[in-house]
């Protein structure tokens, strides 16, 4: 059985509704992150502190509610596009990342992720909050969603 969407813990009330094309099926219902968890996962710890200082569910905003089919059609038609779409709006060069493999290594002679390479440009609450706009934006572009994102 599915995971049920659940809008628990959440300062901001969403509605159990797919902000594109409407649905209500709680089966159907999921997450959608508005800046991809590849990139969160290298926030820096004190932007995250400053964040929640400012605003305990600073989270909230970074997910809306979409069905299945609707995400499904997002990674599909638009998801390796954004991704380069963020990359190219940072300048990270891939060759220099490991996604190329390249020979640049970080001090730990390891190579950095293209993902991780953009998050060490994000250095202030305002660049987390510029890029959150960024991914918005191009969210909306692409899917053209009829109800509220947050």
């Amino acid at each position: 059985m599915p995971k049920v969407f659940e809008n628990k813990g959440y300062q901001n009330n969403r509605e159990n509704i797919c902000v594109v094309c409407g649905c209500t099926d709680l089966q159907e219902l999921c997450k959608h992150h508005i800046i991809p968890e590849c990139f969160i996962r290298y926030l820096d710890e004190k932007i995250r502190v400053e964040l929640k200082a400012r605003n305990k569910y600073y989270y909230d905003w970074d997910f809306c509610c979409v069905c299945k089919k609707c995400h499904r059609k997002y990674e599909k038609d638009y998801g390796e596009a954004f991704f380069f779409f963020l990359l190219e709006k940072y300048n990270v060069d891939i060759s220099r990342t490991s996604y190329r493999k390249s020979k640049v290594v970080r001090l730990t002679g390891k190579l950095l992720k293209p993902s991780e390479t953009l998050m060490l440009q994000i250095r202030t609450v305002e660049d987390y909050l510029n890029l959150r706009g960024l991914c918005t934006e191009f969210f909306k572009d692409t899917m053209k969603p009829r109800f509220e994102l947050v």
